[in-house]
């Protein structure tokens, strides 16, 4: 699952490249699932930084918690990050839940980006907007 987190977190990484900080290298791609992962274009560049170990910051940025299934996936994430078998790799957990309004989602994102998260998950609140 921590694998599965960190690939998602290197797949945004992607997307804000200009910003990123020193230390990474430019490598080939895609990495590990490529029938999931789909560069954006034949120019999309792949990044990789030095393994950070554990424990791990990691945040959920939910959009409205509106169905059974949303609430359903923080009470997961919730009891994962204490399984005993997890809880050592894991330093915190924060979970924010912004509505239906894209701006603030996306600003919680930059401010667990700007805030030095390991790991953001996230289900974007306007798919349209995940591509901005």
């Amino acid at each position: 699952m921590l694998a599965a987190v960190a690939a998602v977190a290197l797949g945004l990484a992607a997307y804000a490249a200009p910003a990123a900080p020193a230390g990474y290298k430019v490598v080939s791609g895609p990495g590990a699932q490529p029938q999931r992962f789909q560069p954006w274009d034949k120019d999309t560049n792949y990044f990789q930084w030095p393994a950070k170990k554990g424990p791990y910051r990691i945040a959920l940025a939910n959009g409205f918690v509106g169905n059974t299934w949303r609430i359903q996936m923080i009470k997961t994430a919730k009891a994962f990050v204490e399984d005993p078998a997890i809880k050592p790799d894991v330093k915190e957990l924060k979970v924010v839940s912004t509505g239906t309004d894209v701006a603030a989602q996306v600003a919680a994102i930059e401010n667990f980006i700007n805030s030095g998260y390991d790991a953001i998950v996230t289900i974007a609140v306007s798919p349209p907007a995940s591509t901005a």
